[in-house]
């Protein structure tokens, strides 16, 4: 039944467009939701094309930065977190700033690569654009744990909690940073 509901919803999605081959939306949606059944399908075909979809619609329209930034995410998704962030570097490349979106998708991948001083700088950047974005403070929160960052840490976990996003906060309040920082020193 599910494998038949995600084969109509992706029969849907190229109908449109073959009707609209000129809509970069059209195909976003249709790279987005191929990546998404190819994850979780483990259909790694499926999952290039949906990135190919997301590139036809960045190349009709280079100023969008959503249709560049979700390859990375595809992939990202995935677990393939090396290309993820060679796509997004890619993406970077292309845009004319770095956008919030960007940002946190890249943090976020180099943040499960354990390159946590580099993934706090990306979180860092979207959190002065959009400072009570809970999903941004929390990873920052967890990246200035992991680079024994204590202050920081605590602040952007405080702040997380607040905006809803508890997981390092209550991670930090049971030690667990602390366990792993000895762990790291062993």
């Amino acid at each position: 039944m599910l494998i038949e509901q995600l084969d109509g919803g992706i029969n849907d999605r190229r109908l449109i467009v073959k009707r609209h081959p000129l809509s970069p939306q059209a195909h976003m949606e249709l790279g987005s939701f191929l990546g998404m059944v190819g994850k979780q399908l483990s259909n790694r075909e499926m999952i290039n094309e949906g990135i190919d979809e997301c590139k036809i619609a960045a190349a009709m329209c280079k100023d969008w930065d959503t249709p560049l930034v979700e390859p990375g995410i595809i992939l990202m998704n995935a677990g393939y977190y090396d290309e993820a962030l060679v796509e997004l570097e890619t993406a970077a490349t292309k845009l004319p700033t770095t956008t919030p979106h960007l940002a946190v998708n890249r943090g976020y991948v180099l943040m499960q690569t354990k390159r946590y001083e580099q993934a706090l700088n990306d979180f860092e950047y979207v959190i002065k654009i959009k400072p009570n974005y809970a999903l941004a403070l929390d990873y920052a929160a967890h990246c200035a744990f992991m680079v024994d960052d204590q202050v920081r840490g605590i602040k952007y976990a405080k702040e997380a909690r607040k905006y809803g996003e508890p997981r390092t906060y209550n991670y930090w309040r049971k030690g667990t940073y602390k366990q792993q920082k000895a762990k790291y020193q062993e």
